[in-house]
């Protein structure tokens, strides 16, 4: 059997959540593909997902760069 553990999510001010679970599913299948190890790959689609939630309506994705700059402001 593999490890268990916990990858928290970020906190933020949600103003709309749809679309969030989407933009989790979609990062984290783009880091997996890219051949981020599991945690990584949570890390990154929690970061989508947090900075989703911040913006009203399904259309408002980051981009990589701002995610990069979201998670560089992060501590591991």
């Amino acid at each position: 059997m593999g490890r268990k553990g916990v990858v928290p999510a970020f906190r933020v001010k949600a103003v709309d959540t749809t679309g969030a679970g989407d933009a989790f599913a979609s990062a984290f299948l783009i880091r997996m593909g890219e051949g981020a190890d599991l945690r990584e790959s949570i890390r990154f689609g929690n970061a989508v997902a947090a900075m989703k939630v911040t913006k009203l309506g399904s259309h408002e994705i980051p981009v990589r760069r701002e995610v990069e700059a979201f998670l560089s402001g992060y501590k591991q």
